[in-house]
């Protein structure tokens, strides 16, 4: 189990994903995208299988552990 507490402590770095457009379809249009993944991710509390919750707000996407 990862370790979330108050305790923890993990250097933040800003990262700049692509939000890319999807090529796959044509019908329906295409959508944006983006893919995340590092040791970063599982330093800030998400564990491979982890459940999430993502909120959308303007411009700004939050994802959450459960």
């Amino acid at each position: 189990m990862i370790d979330t507490g108050p305790s923890t402590r993990y250097s933040c770095v800003t990262r700049l994903p692509v939000c890319a457009s999807s090529h796959l379809r044509k019908d329906p249009p295409t959508f944006p995208w983006m893919k995340l993944s590092g040791r970063w991710i599982e330093t800030a509390g998400f564990g491979p299988g982890s459940r999430v919750r993502n909120t959308v707000e303007h411009q700004k996407l939050i994802i959450t552990p459960l």
